[in-house]
């Protein structure tokens, strides 16, 4: 018997393409992703119809969610927000906090979120943000790059 949800590595293996590209499909609607708990499968029928050249129809209602961040990046996300909190002589959470207020702003998000909520893509911008922040020193007036 078929199973009826695949991993992403045995999509790519079943339509003979990397990884990447079914990310992206899922990415853009594509295919359809299904969360088991906090793992991503595929549709094998999903496959199929995909592969014969056809059109999903993805629910409106049921939005593409993007994989959590990495154990990785929060530990560069916290170390580099601690590092610049010693280095400009801000309290302890200080750089953190403007992180993700600026992630709030910057993804159109309703709340700041906690850094453990963000995603890969969040999680990447972040930790720029404040590699940047790390490079550049403090305007003054503003106590901002």
């Amino acid at each position: 018997m078929e199973p009826f949800l695949v991993t992403v590595r045995e999509a790519a293996r079943l339509l003979s393409v990397s990884e990447r590209t079914i990310w992206q499909l899922l990415e853009h609607g594509e295919l359809t992703r299904r969360k088991v708990g906090r793992a991503t499968r595929v549709s094998v029928r999903d496959l199929h119809t995909f592969a014969r050249g056809g059109v999903l129809l993805v629910p409106a209602q049921e939005p593409l969610e993007e994989p959590d961040a990495t154990t990785g990046q929060l530990r560069a996300f916290h170390a580099k927000a601690g590092a610049i909190d010693l280095a400009r002589r801000w309290e302890k959470g200080e750089a953190k906090r403007r992180a993700l207020e600026r992630v709030r702003e910057r993804f159109g998000l309703d709340e700041v979120p906690h850094a453990d909520g963000l995603s890969q893509r969040q999680a990447s911008w972040a930790i720029d943000l404040l590699a940047e922040w790390e490079r550049f020193p403090l305007d003054p007036e503003t106590g901002e790059c």
